[in-house]
């Protein structure tokens, strides 16, 4: 489904980004808790609105008013939050393929961002474990090559130590075929077969 630009349909975004000549190798979605924890802090917030209006109600603000206010300040910093938060968790995805890194981030209906970085430009790529290492989710990070841009993290990648292990064979495999490509002045031999 698509709805304006917010796009649910992550092969057709795929296929927008990956060519003929490469890949796919994998790709990953984000852990459930990316949202759960967006929504734990919306409740704190709902009892803080709600709190707030119990003690303007003691106060004696009239009751009208104040469920009025009520409903607009929740929707505004509580449901449209959780919109995001649901947005930001279902749809957005990272996809490595044989030449490149390709991150989805889905802001909102209104705002996509799919950025792209190539496997050349990626010097290194690290873990970082999150929340005591509970959960099978971690930090994934990238550093770029000089003058290409600073280092660059996602949380909530799930088996975040898989995924980096995954980009650096393909950033080596990459750069076997480059230095192939080189030493043979020919075309880069064929992306290798899926393992």
């Amino acid at each position: 489904m698509k709805i304006f630009a917010l796009d649910t349909d992550m092969d057709r975004l795929k296929r927008r980004v990956i060519s003929a000549q490469e890949r796919e190798i994998v790709t990953v979605r984000f852990h459930p808790f990316l949202f759960i924890g967006k929504v734990l802090w919306e409740f704190v917030l709902t009892m803080v609105i709600l709190g707030v209006a119990v003690w303007a109600w003691t106060l004696g603000a009239p009751l009208l008013l104040l469920s009025i206010a009520v409903v607009i300040a929740w929707l505004v910093f509580v449901f449209i939050p959780i919109i995001r938060a649901y947005i930001d968790w279902r749809f957005d995805g990272i996809v490595l393929t044989t030449e490149k890194v390709v991150i989805i981030d889905q802001k909102s209906i209104f705002r996509q961002i799919m950025q792209q970085m190539n496997l050349e430009n990626i010097a290194s790529v690290g873990t970082e474990t999150q929340w005591l290492n509970l959960f099978k989710f971690g930090q994934l990070c990238f550093d770029l090559k000089e003058g290409t841009g600073a280092k660059v993290c996602f949380k909530y990648v799930p088996n975040a130590d898989l995924v980096s292990a995954a980009i650096s064979d393909a950033v080596t495999d990459f750069q076997r075929r480059r230095a192939y490509q080189l030493s043979h002045h020919g075309q880069m031999p064929p992306s290798p077969p899926p393992r």
